[in-house]
């Protein structure tokens, strides 16, 4: 399914990896940065099958739409697209895809690591590990 590359925010089952992105970025921007969440398949002494996502899904989306919009007036930035799975997913999967574009690359480093904190943090979107152990998760836990 075709988005353009513009401000999109997005919570799906879909494989991140499926999800076709346009490449256009204004012609004031010289930066690009992308930042895509991989499962791993072990944390700490746990052996990790997949990861199960949850989401407070309208209140998740709105919240990540008013933090697109929060970064652009904070950070200068042109595009913000944010998409993050919900439901099952694989190791080496993506679980959440940042993109940013902005004039320069310094404030499109702060800009898309400012969005995955906040995601982290605040988001309502939760996790379980599932594998040796099967524990929820908080945003948070580890030292990432």
């Amino acid at each position: 399914m075709p988005y353009p590359y513009a401000c999109v925010i997005l919570i799906t089952t879909d494989r991140i990896e499926d999800i076709q992105l346009g490449r256009e970025v204004p012609d004031s921007d010289g930066a690009v940065v992308e930042f895509r969440g991989v499962v791993r398949g072990v944390e700490g002494d746990a052996r990790i099958d997949h990861l199960e996502y949850e989401a407070y899904r309208e209140m998740a989306e709105r919240m990540l739409s008013e933090l697109e919009e929060r970064v652009r007036e904070t950070f200068h930035v042109s595009t913000v697209t944010i998409i993050h799975r919900v439901g099952s997913v694989r190791v080496s999967e993506a679980s959440v895809l940042i993109r940013v574009s902005a004039p320069h690359r310094r404030m499109a480093f702060m800009a898309a690591e400012y969005c995955i904190e906040e995601i982290k943090r605040n988001i309502p979107i939760w996790k379980k590990e599932v594998g040796s152990v099967n524990r929820w998760v908080h945003g948070d836990s580890y030292t990432e």
